[in-house]
């Protein structure tokens, strides 16, 4: 994909004149979006996810994201080694019960996606993907996991490489039923506060943020 803006190209040229004589490529649109100051994604890290919802798709761009340096599973390596290209960060707060499916069909860059229980301090793998035949005309990520009610999941989205970046976008859709509104202190959502919370409570304690974190001061 070449460059659309005149002034945003001739800057990216200028610092690297392989753009215009040989091939526009990921770098050349990386040198356009500073020359430009395309802001760095505001989900670029774990800790600032951006939060999808049912039926809601979200465009967005890894151009000036950088990599989580977060390893991948070896699970998820594949045929495309272990490094994971620029990546942004979702979240799903667990609105619904059952199935969840997050896809990046129609997007554009070779994208892996990989779905994390936990919090960024102790990602726990849930399900990760690069490639899915379900995904027409072309074979973007889609995975599918089970969710339950009130728990946050988060979705790392990146490049299979690093030399890939670009514009994708991401949808979850679901079936299941819509999960009632809970007590904060049911730490494990079985609608009950009883010691199984309080074990969650204790063995939580000291990090920094998420479940448990019931005043919402940043540590539990």
């Amino acid at each position: 994909v070449g460059c659309s803006n005149p002034t945003c190209c001739s800057a990216a040229c200028a610092a690297d004149p392989f753009c215009c004589s040989q091939r526009w490529d990921v770098d050349c649109a990386r040198l356009a979006a500073v020359a430009c100051e395309v802001p760095v994604p505001a989900n670029d890290t774990c800790a600032t996810p951006t939060p999808l919802g049912i039926g809601q798709p979200v465009e967005f761009s890894t151009i000036r994201a950088s990599s989580a340096g977060v390893p991948l599973p070896a699970s998820c390596i594949g045929n495309t080694g272990p490094a994971m290209g620029p990546d942004v960060w979702f979240s799903y707060a667990g609105e619904r019960r059952g199935t969840i499916v997050v896809a990046t069909c129609g997007s554009a860059p070779d994208l892996r996606m990989v779905v994390y229980r936990g919090t960024c301090d102790m990602l726990q793998l849930g399900v990760c993907s690069s490639t899915s035949v379900i995904c027409i005309p072309n074979t973007r990520p889609r995975v599918q996991f089970v969710a339950n009610c009130g728990e946050r999941y988060l979705i790392r989205v990146g490049g299979e490489n690093e030399a890939t970046a670009g514009s994708a976008r991401i949808s979850l859709t679901a079936a299941g039923p819509v999960c009632p509104e809970f007590c904060p202190a049911d730490l494990n959502r079985d609608t009950a506060v009883n010691g199984d919370d309080l074990g969650i409570l204790l063995g939580r304690w000291g990090a920094l943020g998420g479940t448990g974190d019931l005043n919402g001061n940043g540590v539990v």
